[in-house]
């Protein structure tokens, strides 16, 4: 096993992992880690003799014409590029759990304009041991982390892992709490029943929460403020952007089948976002945090 925290990317010769490719060779870079690109062969004649070395040679090719000439020759300088057979995601999350990978990274699939989160995407980060970064828009600088959280472990996790990258990148940090108020929950034509102060106490209380959880992470010198906002989460969080490049979520890990159910504000989030999007579950492995 390689004595630095290795980058998993899954590539194929098209356009939809040109942005994958690109962020993991930046991150890798940039957080001093080891390469391995992975391209997943599946479907009929994917085993046939000779399959995998026309696969490489064709991602090579399909690289070399899309990659600009500086990732190119960081790319030449590092890596692993692996074929393995199956379906994508299967593949991704097997592979990235092999070599206690610490960052699994996945281009975006649109379908109609949406992230298809009946493919790679959602299986993976569903059930990857390890944070999977999703690839939205163009590669840009990380200068900027914005972390929603709930006060749950999760988002704990979360704001951990943010604050290393962060410590690690010249970042700094936005803690998110979306305040949901009743009335939200509530149908069209209902109505919040008793007083209204008690909505104001709670709110007040959700206020409280969020400075207490500022100012009780360590954050190691990295730049850090709250960021308190209302609406349901599942809107609010990418109306509220800000200046971010990269939002880290937390969520809860599963097993079984339950693992293809993420949190509804992930999903959304992950649908929506224009800006990269780092999940990190409950089950992630530790070797996340050597980075």
């Amino acid at each position: 096993m390689s004595e630095r925290p290795i980058v998993v990317v899954g590539a194929e010769g098209t356009g939809q992992s040109e942005g994958a490719v690109n962020a993991a060779i930046g991150l890798a870079r940039d957080l001093s880690a080891e390469l391995h690109l992975v391209y997943a062969l599946h479907g009929r004649g994917s085993e046939a003799e000779g399959a995998d070395e026309r696969a490489v040679k064709a991602l090579r090719l399909w690289l070399e014409g899309h990659l600009s000439g500086a990732r190119l020759e960081e790319l030449e300088a590092t890596p692993r590029v692996l074929v393995k057979h199956g379906h994508p995601a299967q593949v991704l999350v097997e592979y990235a759990a092999d070599v206690s990978a610490a960052l699994l990274v996945l281009g975006e699939h649109r379908r109609r304009g949406l992230v298809d989160f009946g493919s790679t995407a959602a299986a993976a980060t569903a059930h990857a041991g390890c944070p999977v970064w999703c690839q939205t828009g163009p590669v840009r600088e990380t200068r900027r982390i914005l972390v929603p959280t709930d006060f749950s472990p999760e988002s704990d996790r979360a704001i951990a892992l943010a604050t290393a990258w962060a410590k690690r990148l010249g970042a700094s940090v936005v803690l998110m709490n979306v305040f949901q108020s009743p009335e939200l929950l509530l149908g069209a034509d209902e109505h919040v029943v008793g007083p209204t102060y008690v909505v104001d106490q709670v709110r007040d209380e959700a206020r409280a929460q969020l400075e207490a959880c500022v100012s009780g992470h360590d954050f190691d010198g990295v730049p850090h403020e709250g960021r308190f906002v209302e609406g349901d989460p599942r809107s609010a969080i990418v109306e509220n952007l800000g200046d971010a490049d990269l939002v880290v979520m937390g969520t809860h890990g599963r097993t079984g089948l339950s693992a293809f159910v993420l949190g509804s504000a992930t999903r959304a989030v992950l649908r929506n976002c224009p800006i990269p999007v780092v999940v990190t579950r409950s089950g992630d492995g530790a070797r996340a945090w050597q980075l």
